[in-house]
């Protein structure tokens, strides 16, 4: 099967969305079964993952400009989720976090993940609390509610940090965290758990929060109200980015829970199918949206002629205008464009949580 990671680019604004149509880009594979897309920066690089023949799973940066860029070493399984705008990456390599730059790899200790970095280079994770590191050091962002699990997952460019925290009942909550405040849970529309994922430098949060019959929709955390960002016709849906326009991304279940499909719901405006946006026949499902830059670019998963797939979504003014850009086959190994920033590390628990709920 051919493997998938997901570029999407499309105009924020809920007012620009009538006529907008999207051109796809496969941005290739290593060969094996299934890839990630995970987060892009404001150059359109996109760190993620992708398998190999052998069935090692390979850290990656890929773009239309640079092509794919596997991550050193190469002898343990990794992992990429974080890219800022400077270049840096942050994921895992075995069961260490890791940061690579143009330098190479910095291990972050074992049983840590990294799961974002902003253009400060503070990173946001876990090691079973969540966990921010600076160039000061880490430090351990507490629990909520008597608990003793929370995880990172998201860090805005001030250093505010989003993620999830289980309460001493067992249920979860989403939070936010400054320095100014401290950890501070964030409410759901009903039910019992919520999660955040993302922050944009505006301090609105996306994620998703249960309903009162139990099943979960993507949300919408903005001054100070809980918004449901709703669904594709299916019982669930997750945001997992958001972007300063307030554009958030994610996936839902399709009506009849007969499978999942990506989706972007335009500051303000309703949620969207994103393969409604795409033109007919072109051969593409897009399953899902992790990322979202300021531009609109956003990466994800989908499958291309039926095997799992990397794609690429440009903007165009009709889908008149529509072409398929031809596979960058060829994987070029590389280290990435050089960077800058503090060093930061983040949590492995968060990792294995996170990726179940990401990719199944």
């Amino acid at each position: 099967m051919k493997l998938w990671m997901a570029l999407f680019v499309n105009i924020a604004g809920a007012s620009l969305y009538a006529g907008t149509a999207y051109s796809v880009v496969d941005l290739g594979g290593l060969g094996g079964t299934t890839a990630a897309a995970f987060s892009i920066n404001s150059s359109g690089v996109t760190a993620g993952w992708a398998d190999t023949l052998q069935g090692n799973t390979q850290a990656l940066v890929a773009g239309t400009a640079t092509g794919m860029a596997t991550l050193p070493p190469f002898a343990l399984g990794s992992e990429a989720f974080g890219i800022n705008n400077s270049g840096e990456v942050v994921g895992t390599q075995g069961t260490h976090g890791a940061l690579w730059t143009s330098a190479g790899m910095t291990d972050l200790g074992a049983n840590v993940s990294a799961m974002a970095i902003n253009d400060s280079g503070q990173i946001a994770g876990g090691d079973g609390h969540a966990i921010l590191i600076t160039a000061g050091g880490t430090q351990d962002l507490g629990t909520l509610g008597g608990g003793s699990w929370s995880a990172a997952y998201g860090i805005s460019i001030s250093g505010e940090v989003v993620g999830s925290a289980m309460l001493a009942n067992g249920t979860f909550r989403g939070f936010t965290w400054s320095a100014q405040t401290g950890m501070i849970g964030l409410g759901t529309l009903g039910g019992n758990s919520s999660y955040a994922t993302a922050v944009n430098a505006e301090g609105q949060v996306t994620g998703a929060t249960a309903l009162g019959t139990g099943y979960e929709h993507a949300v919408l955390y903005s001054g100070g109200q809980t918004i449901d960002l709703g669904s594709l016709g299916g019982s669930n849906s997750y945001g997992y980015a958001i972007n300063d326009a307030g554009t958030v991304v994610g996936y839902s279940d399709g009506a009849g829970n007969g499978g999942m499909d990506a989706f972007v719901v335009y500051s303000g405006g309703a949620m969207i199918d994103l393969n409604s946006l795409i033109p007919t026949g072109s051969g593409w499902d897009l399953l899902a949206a992790y990322g979202i830059n300021d531009s609109g670019e956003i990466v994800g998963s989908g499958t291309y002629d039926g095997p799992s797939a990397m794609f690429l979504l440009n903007p165009v003014t009709t889908a008149s205008a529509y072409t398929l850009t031809p596979s960058l086959a060829s994987p070029v190994f590389a280290t990435p464009e050089p960077v800058t920033g503090a060093l930061v590390a983040a949590g492995l628990t968060a990792l294995i949580i996170l990726r179940k709920r990401l990719i199944g």
